[in-house]
């Protein structure tokens, strides 16, 4: 609704973020010639400086940026889920006085405001949904094995600040209780906190496989993915 209704982050803003991205990726390890996708992402984003980009725009950029996150390089990988991070957490802090009209006038800040937490409730329930699905992906990849694997990334999902703030109290609450109880169970219940019910939730879980943890012993994770976020990222 925000592009529709021609409001674009200003230019000065957007050079702003770049910089921030840049400093922290520097940090970290960035280098031209051993960490290229991570360069060439970052200079992705530097080619719109100067540009007052929509907050599509930067969407499509952090896309670019989580697709590095994605790479099998250790190194490589780091970059990119950090790029995205400090996307994230800049857009989460920006006031709407940073945005303008698409013909660079101030943007009225009242009914931008509102536009703008709107739109960052929609991201924040599409966020959480990746983190759920890379979380149990992660899992299985985990060489004390699945199930363990999923207390473990999962319990990391409440425990970061960076992530932890994309869920409930309550949420946050039925991952505590995978960690330390019943796996099937409480999955089943931490699903029901993304309007399911845990009736629902089991049926998922069968359905997967036919053990009674559902998907520990099928060997895919993606395969748990597709499901169950369709199922959170409708709430």
């Amino acid at each position: 609704e925000l592009d529709n209704s021609g409001v674009r982050m200003k230019p000065e803003v957007y050079k702003g973020l770049v910089k921030k991205v840049e400093k922290a990726l520097r940090s970290q390890g960035l280098n031209n010639l051993t960490t290229k996708q991570a360069m060439g992402a970052l200079d992705n984003m530097k080619d719109r400086i100067g540009d007052a980009p929509s907050l599509t725009e930067i969407d499509v950029l952090r896309k670019v940026a989580n697709g590095v996150a994605g790479n099998i390089d250790g190194t490589e990988k780091a970059l990119g889920a950090r790029m995205v991070s400090e996307i994230d957490d800049f857009l989460d802090n920006v006031s709407p006085r940073a945005l303008q009209n698409v013909d660079g006038t101030q943007a009225t800040i009242g009914n931008v405001g509102k536009k703008y937490k709107a739109a960052r409730n929609l991201y924040g329930r599409a966020k959480k949904s990746e983190l759920v699905v890379d979380a149990i992906k992660e899992a299985e990849t985990r060489a004390s094995g699945l199930e363990n694997g999923i207390r473990i990334e999962l319990g990391k999902l409440a425990k970061n600040k960076r992530t932890k703030k994309f869920f409930t109290k309550g949420e946050i609450d039925a991952i505590k209780d995978i960690e330390k109880g019943n796996i099937a169970q409480n999955l089943s219940k931490f699903l029901g906190r993304f309007a399911l019910n845990e009736g629902r939730a089991n049926n998922i879980l069968a359905s997967i496989s036919g053990s009674g943890v559902g998907f520990l012993v099928l060997g895919t994770a993606g395969a748990v993915a597709a499901p169950i976020v369709g199922q959170i990222a409708r709430t």
